[in-house]
């Protein structure tokens, strides 16, 4: 075996144990009951199941999709909330074989959470990052309070689509290329499919990100951009035209189902919405940086700490200008 090849036999077997490991952590209740507990609880962790058996059995011809069972009498119910079809097929391909709906949601939760390791150990290969510190960063990253959060909100744990969509991002940035582009954008698209509010802030993240991409370019960098869509404007056009169909698809529904039923008092809305201090706060569990909660007594409090971004702030304010100042020094233009 050539030295290539041990070195990325090497690499192969970290990847497989620190998503193994972040499996383990992120999934625990699963491992250590020995299959007989399900993450999350009661309400959103239920209620994804149940959607994921509806949108396998509608596949199978038994249902019908617009309509979930656990609604009846109620018609066209399933777009009161996210319909999980991204996520589906991994849901149903163990149901399909006959694996038992409980059974079959915990390889979702397991599976899922290993495709977030290894999409986000593709992001940290495109960002050049140290062969050796990618992988306690990915298990930093996917096995996060963050994370741990979501996993009382199922819904919101597939996150990998946006991973890889940033990784495929990072690429055209580097490399102009009309694939990478093309991608990235149907990653995104499929992060709306995996979960419309992941999709929102996936897209919304994205437009920041490219913005401040384009404005730390060289001007060499931004002519090289400006030509390539010109170069591929059929195919941009192609593109943009089946990203609008896909949304269309996904989002149009909603839109009827609103017309029909209306929408969710304001107040219910602003009730579960971040405060301002929420995306400052840190966790009121942390036992480290719990003193540092400036939303402790409000209602909801645990829908809140879903916003919660004190670390990620902190890291922020002292990264960014530190990148702008030193971004020469540091060889940085590649991702300019």
């Amino acid at each position: 075996m050539s030295k290539i090849l041990r070195i990325k036999n090497i690499h192969f077997h970290f990847l497989l144990i620190t998503t193994i490991i972040c499996c383990l952590h992120l999934c625990q209740s699963i491992f250590f009951s020995k299959g007989d507990l399900i993450p999350g609880n009661l309400g959103d962790s239920r209620f994804v199941n149940l959607i994921l058996e509806h949108n396998t059995q509608s596949l199978f011809g038994r249902q019908s999709l617009i309509s979930p069972s656990q609604f009846f009498p109620e018609k066209n119910t399933l777009y009161f909330a996210s319909n999980l079809f991204g996520t589906t097929p991994i849901y149903a391909i163990p149901r399909s074989l006959g694996f038992s709906m409980e059974a079959s949601y915990q390889i979702w939760f397991i599976v899922v959470e290993a495709l977030n390791a290894i999409s986000f150990f593709y992001l940290l290969i495109q960002l050049k990052i140290n062969p050796f510190l990618r992988y306690p960063l990915v298990f930093a990253a996917i096995s996060s309070s963050a994370f741990v959060f979501k996993i009382g909100h199922p819904q919101l744990l597939a996150i990998f689509p946006f991973f890889f969509a940033l990784g495929f991002l990072f690429k055209f940035l580097q490399n102009p290329n009309f694939r990478s582009l093309a991608l990235f954008s149907l990653l995104i698209v499929l992060q709306h499919y995996c979960d419309i509010y992941q999709g929102f802030f996936a897209s919304l993240i994205s437009l920041i990100l490219i913005t401040f991409f384009v404005l730390l370019s060289t001007n060499k960098r931004k002519r090289e951009y400006w030509l390539l869509l010109r170069t591929i404007r059929i195919n941009l056009i192609s593109l943009t035209l089946t990203l609008i169909v896909l949304l269309f698809i996904l989002y149009f529904p909603y839109y009827l189902v609103t017309r029909d039923y209306g929408t969710r008092n304001i107040n219910e809305l602003i009730d579960l919405a971040p405060r301002l201090g929420a995306w400052f706060t840190a966790s009121p569990y942390s036992l480290m940086y719990s003193k540092f909660n400036f939303i402790a007594g409000e209602p909801n409090l645990y829908e809140k700490c879903l916003f919660s971004g004190f670390i990620s702030l902190i890291i922020m304010s002292f990264s960014l200008p530190f990148l702008l100042k030193f971004r020469k020094i540091l060889n940085l233009e590649m991702l300019f």
